[in-house]
């Protein structure tokens, strides 16, 4: 399994243990409701940006993407979205990426990805601004269960 792989399962993860998902297993001290028992459903589709801000610019990079998350989520397809950074693990290497941002989208994988490459050429979106992106990867990934929830 290569590190960006790895990285995605952990990113993923992280994901899923998002309180603000609204999880039916206990997440730390409280818990939370859903109705069902995965965080998201059967087919839900994820794209997985994973990035890394320009040394010394992180609060820049950090305004950049809020922004951009917002011109995302104005695309066709795209329902929600959220951004994680990497908490260091004592006696872990970290991932090659600090920061992974999670966008669930409906429809074709293909056409949807398709569709912010023609708005990324018509000027309705902008690519990572290289003074404050330093380097970007993304990924696609469909659920392919219901999930789980504790007991």
């Amino acid at each position: 399994m290569t590190s960006i792989a790895k990285a995605a399962l952990l990113s993923f993860g992280l994901f899923l243990m998002s309180p603000s998902l609204k999880v039916s297993a206990q997440i730390g001290p409280r818990a939370q409701s859903h109705p069902q028992p995965g965080l998201v459903s059967e087919g839900t589709n994820i794209l997985m940006v994973f990035a890394n801000p320009v040394v010394g610019k992180e609060t820049e990079f950090n305004t950049w993407f809020n922004e951009h998350s917002q011109a995302i989520l104005r695309s066709p397809g795209f329902v929600r979205c959220q951004r994680f950074k990497m908490m260091p693990r004592k006696d872990k290497a970290p991932p090659p990426y600090a920061y992974v941002i999670l966008y669930e989208f409906t429809g074709d994988p293909d056409a949807v990805i398709a569709a912010l490459g023609t708005a990324v050429n018509a000027g309705k979106l902008e690519m990572p601004d290289p003074r404050y992106v330093l380097k970007t990867e993304s990924m696609v990934y469909q659920a392919i269960d219901s999930g789980f929830a504790s007991k």
